[in-house]
């Protein structure tokens, strides 16, 4: 019956969930890391966006 165990874990890993590991380990990102990394994509300067994460998060 082993077949039916490996179909079991891989149906339970299907969606979002399989992709979240990060959560499980705790190497969760601060959502101000991810902020300021995507206003630097976006085209501001490092010292810019951390400006702006401060004042947001001040805010």
């Amino acid at each position: 019956m082993a077949a039916n165990k490996i179909a079991a874990t891989n149906a339970t890993r299907r969606g979002p969930a399989r992709k979240s590991g990060a959560k499980r380990t705790g190497r969760r990102e601060s959502w101000k890391k991810v902020f300021e990394r995507n206003l630097i994509r976006v085209g501001y300067s490092p010292a810019e966006a951390k400006e702006i994460v401060v004042d947001f998060a001040a805010s």
